[in-house]
């Protein structure tokens, strides 16, 4: 008897284990994988449709890949097993934005900020999206889908400790004959702090090329600055910068595993320059160039990086003997805000990322063989962070020169380095505020507060230079 209840046993036992084998091949593929094709995902929608978190993650993919109305329908399935689901509340409120619904999306999204145990990561993020639907709701884009204009003009009023950006030196030991001679030298060395106001005007243009290509898109960019000094005249400045790109996305999104195997488009431009100065300098340069775009999402972070190359032909017509000619390689990543990116509208302005990195390296190369110091490579890091109202920049530079810049200043060659910060704090006014220059669509205010600071060490002291100011501003953006 004990050997058939034993065998009974057993026999039960493994009646057991093949009763629990659907459950397991059923709950295998309701486990989030990013390596998963989107379409694999949705293919187990029959096994995993009562699964909240694996409805919120298949969501949230569907919002990636701009397919909005589909992420709706999956995010209230999760929503509706797990009302307090955050991740399928967050990616319900982008889907609805994303199909249209933006009036739901802000119910839903003031609602959810009342509420106290919202955790300040996502309170801070979420009413910074909440004010962009509100201006953008306020003050809807161009009367076609394709195109969009925006244009604004300020003025800032700050104080900078070296307007001139001179080295503060009082005077300047040259080698002559071999021996060191102390050169005095006159006021225009040392550092002139004063109150500067400047004016700025820009002119945004984007327009989508579907008509001669699925993706493509036309960009325009006009700055002009105007900078004046009642203290330092001599730093008064006239400024104009054009830039025009053509870009286009190839259709479809890469996968993660494609994403830095396969580009997902490319893009090239032509930018132009002009730098006028009260004490005669005249600046001028014009640059091409292009490359690839790529779509990345490290960390499930919606990111973008380009690399490409850069030419640019600079002269400076005040002395003729200091233009060149540069060439070098650039690489630019930036990504929006984890857990709420901003997807741009079709046919509307880019979104604001919340970072963006900038690299570029190359070669400046005299058009003179008589410029001092020869060729000059160049490298220059950017950071660029928003995070709410709050803007902040760091530029790290390097130069250096392939031969001696002076014997009269010693053999040494010439090395520069300089570290440059800025931190802003930013206010909107009424998004509704009446236009009054003729544009017909209204405008807003913004006011502007901040500090910047810049440092530049040389291995030859006349290159020396160390600034900062505070400042402010006010923008009428249309």
């Amino acid at each position: 008897m004990s050997d058939v209840a034993a065998h009974r046993g057993w026999a039960l036992f493994l009646l057991a284990c093949l009763a629990l084998v659907p459950r397991l091949t059923v709950a295998a593929p309701c486990q989030p994988g990013e390596g998963e094709p989107l379409e694999q995902s949705l293919a187990h929608m029959a096994d995993c449709q009562d699964q909240p978190s694996w409805l919120a993650w298949v969501g949230e993919r569907l919002n990636r890949a701009g397919r909005y109305a589909e992420a709706v329908d999956h995010l209230e399935r999760a929503l509706l097993l797990d009302p307090g689901l955050l991740p399928a509340r967050l990616g319900y409120l982008l889907a609805l934005a994303g199909s249209g619904d933006t009036e739901a999306a802000l119910a839903l999204a003031s609602d959810m900020l009342a509420q106290d145990e919202l955790p300040p990561s996502v309170r801070g993020p979420l009413a910074q999206r909440v004010e962009r639907w509100q201006r953008e709701r306020a003050q809807p884009t161009a009367p076609l889908a394709t195109s969009r204009t925006r244009m604004s003009a300020g003025l800032r009023v700050g104080r900078d400790s070296n307007l001139l950006g001179a080295p503060n030196l009082d005077s300047l030991t040259l080698i002559l004959a071999g021996q060191p001679v102390e050169l005095p030298l006159d006021d225009t060395y040392r550092s002139r702090p004063g109150n500067y106001l400047r004016l700025d005007g820009n002119l945004e243009h984007a327009r989508l090329l579907d008509e001669l290509a699925p993706g493509m898109r036309l960009d325009l960019l006009l700055q002009v600055r105007r900078r004046l000094s009642p203290q330092v005249p001599q730093s008064n400045l006239d400024q104009v910068n054009l830039a025009v790109e053509l870009s286009r996305r190839w259709p479809g999104t890469p996968t993660p595993e494609q994403a830095l195997a396969r580009p997902a488009g490319w893009y090239s431009n032509l930018s132009a320059g002009s730098l006028d100065g009260a004490i005669g300098t005249r600046y001028r340069t014009v640059g091409l160039g292009g490359g690839l775009q790529w779509q990345l999402r490290p960390a499930d972070t919606p990111c973008e990086a380009r690399t490409g190359v850069d030419v640019q032909q600079r002269h400076l017509a005040s002395n003729t003997v200091l233009s060149g000619n540069y060439g070098g390689l650039q690489l630019l990543l930036q990504c929006e805000i984890p857990g709420l990116g901003l997807q741009p509208v079709p046919g509307s302005m880019p979104a604001t990322p919340a970072w963006q990195l900038a690299l570029t390296h190359g070669t400046d190369r005299p058009s003179d063989d008589a410029r001092p110091g020869g060729a000059q490579r160049q490298s220059l890091l950017r950071i660029t962070g928003l995070y709410g109202p709050w803007l902040a920049d760091l530029d790290l530079e390097r130069r250096q020169d392939a031969g001696v810049y002076s014997s009269l200043l010693g053999d040494e060659t010439r090395q520069v380095r300089r570290r440059a910060a800025r931190i802003e704090w930013r206010a909107f006014g009424s998004p509704s505020w009446p236009g009054n220059l003729g544009v017909g669509q209204g405008g807003s205010l913004e006011l502007r507060l901040g500090v910047e600071w810049s440092l530049q060490r040389a291995t030859i002291g006349l290159f020396n230079a160390r600034s900062w100011g505070p400042y402010a501003a006010i923008r009428y953006l249309w």
